[in-house]
């Protein structure tokens, strides 16, 4: 507790401790805390008789081997956490920060449903610096291609804490922080704090990619080439768990925007800046790259030369990890982490299988000239539709074809809840053993892209409406049965405003063999063109979720003795 109370009245002088009290026993917590007043001019004035009382609290909780710290006032937590194992204070060098890829598997896991991610590609004006991103589980609404050039510097996610249903839990990682919002009393508290301590010590796995897609952090400070660029971050970026005052975040923003690096030489672990304030040279530094406790990076400053200016730049950095150094190597340093620049090849994963028995696979429409009427009472994938989607439901809820020029797609579905339309093409190949093929399935993603825009109900409606005199309206089925267009439409029109959107291709090319043996193919030269499919369909996928639907692809079941050639 004595670094603590350090802390609090360190060189400031406005700062009374009010009360203090011992360590004591709650259940399997130990307590203690401090409370303190701080006394400041109103930041609305320059009038030095006009002084903002405020209250805060320090809090220290221990189980077994675990701490938590809670802080009121925002401005002293990243103060803590950098001063955490370090041998110069003497009761907080015995405390060391969690590993993050501990944190990320305690707390973000389940629906995600807020992210704050730091971009770590070179400035664009056509990219977002940083963002942030609320949903009901942002998993899904990630962009596998252009969210890779951002890293997460916190989450906000559904836990599951042993203490009534999931609640949203905030972990920001790399500040150690954790956040649950406010308690109404004091036993909410510490009923809290002593559920978030049970649950990290219940964790015996770590997570170094928690969120698909996004760059991952790394300590290994091998093949960094020189710096190109060196500035300061934002410090809202990096922890949106603070609670600091308005006026102070635009204090740190001002100041990040005034303060310039320029770069006298880099050989990637060192770095030698000019820093300037607005113009005005303050000095030069010398930026040192040093693993740090568990899987972070400290940086070492050392000043040419002594001003203000320079002091108050390296409090900066130090007190706030807001250092941001872009490498020629596609790395950065963003706060206490290295990220690289990598593209990686992520699978495309929604699939339905289906062994399509009794089937041509080949075969997308009924034989001979199309006729709305034979579909359903042959073998090609039309008819598989009428008899197998939904795959493994009895009912079918409603069908309608619309097949032909300016179609919506090739099948409606619909059920109660839920607005499907159905791309079909036939498979170029249909021996077990065939290989994949991109070429089979650029054509129906381009039908499925033009498709979107009838994902809206109401443009369903008028087209169908609009095409009841063609001849392909006879093609409707309720539960698999024939019914008209008419029905169809009155059924669609008691869909309501909130119904769920989805995308399907039927292309059977592909089949569960390709998929498996691919995997164990990741980086081979033999699986280029499996990856080539998974961008393809990766693009897709993006496309539909930003219209808020969701997208599969139908392939066939073989059977597990069958040996694919190639991929």
């Amino acid at each position: 507790m004595s670094d603590i109370r350090h802390i609090a009245t360190d060189g400031r002088v406005n700062v009374q401790i009010k009360t203090e009290s011992t360590p004591h026993k709650s259940g399997d917590l130990q307590i203690a805390g401090i409370q303190y007043s701080v006394t400041k001019r109103a930041a609305w004035t320059i009038d030095e008789d006009i002084q903002d009382l405020e209250n805060h609290l320090i809090l220290v909780f221990r189980r077994d081997h675990l701490f938590a710290l809670l802080l009121t006032e925002a401005s002293l937590r990243t103060m803590v956490i950098t001063r955490l194992g370090k041998s110069e204070y003497n009761g907080l060098k015995e405390v060391v920060p969690l590993d993050t890829s501990l944190l990320n598997a305690a707390f973000v896991t389940g629906p995600t449903r807020t992210l704050w991610l730091s971009g770590i590609h070179g400035p664009t004006s056509v990219k977002a610096d940083a963002k942030s991103l609320s949903g009901s589980n942002l998993r899904f609404a990630l962009d596998p291609v252009s969210d890779q050039s951002y890293h997460s510097t916190a989450a906000r996610s559904d836990v599951s804490l042993g203490i009534g249903k999931p609640r949203p839990v905030g972990v920001s990682p790399g500040k150690s922080s954790v956040w649950l919002g406010g308690s109404s009393n004091w036993s909410a508290c510490t009923n809290a704090v002593d559920a978030v301590l049970k649950h990290v010590s219940t964790v015996d796995t770590k997570s170094a990619e928690p969120l698909p897609f996004l760059a991952l952090p790394s300590s290994d400070l091998k093949g960094l080439d020189s710096a190109y660029e060196v500035g300061l971050l934002h410090p809202s970026l990096l922890d949106p768990s603070s609670t600091l005052p308005a006026e102070k975040l635009q204090e740190y923003e001002a100041y990040s925007e005034r303060i310039q690096f320029e770069i006298k030489g880099s050989n990637g672990i060192t770095t030698s800046v000019l820093v300037r304030d607005q113009g005005s040279e303050l000095g030069e530094m010398v930026l040192k790259l040093v693993p740090g406790t568990k899987d972070q990076i400290s940086v070492d400053i050392q000043s040419v030369g002594q001003s203000k200016g320079l002091e108050d730049v390296t409090a900066a950095i130090k007190n706030e990890h807001s250092l941001r150094i872009r490498f020629e190597s596609g790395s950065t340093l963003s706060g206490q982490h290295i990220y690289r620049t990598q593209f990686r090849d992520y699978p495309f994963e929604d699939y339905l299988w289906h062994d399509f028995k009794g089937i041509d696979i080949c075969r997308e429409k009924p034989a001979g000239k199309f006729d709305p009427m034979k579909v359903g009472h042959e073998n090609s994938l039309f008819c598989w539709t009428v008899h197998h989607w939904p795959i493994g439901q009895i009912d079918g809820g409603w069908l309608a074809c619309d097949d032909g020029a300016m179609e919506i797609a090739d099948f409606i579905h619909l059920s109660s809840d839920t607005l499907t339309l159905i791309h079909a093409k036939g498979s170029g190949r249909s021996e077990p053993n065939r290989q994949l093929s991109v070429t089979d399935y650029e054509v129906v993603t381009s039908q499925a892209l033009k498709g979107l825009r009838w994902l809206d109900q109401a443009h369903v409606n008028s087209q169908l409406e609009a095409g009841l005199s063609k001849k392909v309206a006879k093609a409707v089925w309720k539960n698999r049965q024939p019914s008209t267009r008419d029905q169809f439409l009155k059924a669609l029109k008691k869909l309501g405003p909130n119904f769920k959107r989805r995308v399907v291709i039927l292309q059977p090319r592909i089949t569960d063999r390709h998929v498996a043996i691919a995997k164990k193919q990741v980086g081979e030269l033999k699986g280029a063109r499996f990856r080539q499919l998974m961008m393809l369909l990766n693009s897709v996928r993006v496309s539909c979720h930003g219209l808020g639907a969701d997208f599969v692809v139908v392939g066939q079941q073989v059977s597990v003795t069958a040996k694919v050639k190639g991929t």
